[in-house]
């Protein structure tokens, strides 16, 4: 579902738009996550597993929010590419009627 929409916003505003140019700066740098500890099963005591399990719940709250958000923005671009196409229908109209006037008016003198 997401393909689609970035391949028609893609078609749409041109190849360009995910281009770098001169002012845009380039990406940022991904650095490499931290190297996992392991901890000994002598060491898990009931602290230990309290802290992991607040985080794994954490970390839950934080990819489904992730998740919302991604969906939210699919959402406003489809309603923004319908209004778009809404308002191009529009400009379309407005200037096919701008020019039959212009034609009447020049008829009229």
């Amino acid at each position: 579902m997401d393909e689609k929409i970035i391949n028609y916003v893609i078609e749409k505003l041109g190849e360009n738009l995910f281009q770098q140019g001169p002012d845009i700066p380039p990406p940022p740098v991904v650095l490499s996550r931290k190297k996992r500890i392991f901890v000994d099963a002598k060491d898990k005591d009931e602290k230990y597993m309290a802290r992991r399990k607040k985080n794994t719940e954490a970390a839950r709250k934080s990819r489904a929010s992730k998740k919302a958000e991604k969906l939210e923005k699919v959402f406003r671009l489809k309603d923004l590419l319908k209004r778009q196409e809404k308002l191009n229908k529009m400009v379309d109209s407005l200037e096919k009627e701008v020019e039959a006037l212009k034609k009447r008016f020049e008829e009229l003198r």
